[in-house]
């Protein structure tokens, strides 16, 4: 669906604004929140504008901003201590994240449906690492929408599914989308 189309301006006007392409979008957007709102308060964006001038701005403006890391992004996992109040600044963060042996201990658990869902900031990425295919927005967006369309499949179905049977089955339709792209 297509709210509106803007032009977006050349390098020298961006210059005479004192502003950068990224700053341009974020501005923009806020300009028209009023209408954008009345949709959703929520901006999905590319990895482009994963970067703290485009988030921070729409977060203080009340949007939500979903958007994967760039490739060379570094994350770390939250600390777990507890401030000793102590002087000095508290301890923040407890490591690098490391996508192929992710720790499951600090993640927290979610019972869903028949399953488990673990929550952490950007496990996504190391989902699909494990699927096998390519991070983006679009391939989550897939398997996620073909999980759903799936589940309420069995769900109006009325029967109740070998889990067993169809567990092959049923990754395969899940990630049918998200491998092709």
């Amino acid at each position: 669906m297509t709210l509106g189309s803007v032009q977006t301006p050349d390098n020298a006007t961006l210059e005479s604004y004192g502003k950068n392409l990224v700053d341009w979008y974020s501005s923009y957007l806020i300009s028209i929140q009023e209408h954008l709102k009345r949709i959703s308060g929520t901006v999905v964006c590319d990895a482009f504008f994963s970067k703290a001038t485009f988030i921070k701005p729409l977060c203080e403006n009340g949007f939500h901003v979903i958007s994967r890391f760039r490739n060379d992004a570094v994350l770390f996992y939250p600390t777990l201590e507890n401030r000793t109040g102590k002087r000095g600044r508290p301890k923040l963060y407890d490591g690098k994240i490391d996508f192929e042996n992710l720790d499951i201990t600090r993640c927290t658990e979610y019972k869903v449906n028949k399953g488990k869902l673990y929550g952490l900031k950007n496990l996504a990425k190391a989902a699909c690492k494990k699927m096998g295919i390519k991070y983006s927005i679009s391939s989550c967006k897939s398997v996620i929408h073909n999980a759903y369309m799936l589940e309420r499949f069995i769900c109006v179905s009325g029967i109740e599914p070998n889990t067993q049977l169809i567990d092959k089955l049923f990754k395969e339709l899940i990630l049918f989308t998200a491998k092709a792209a």
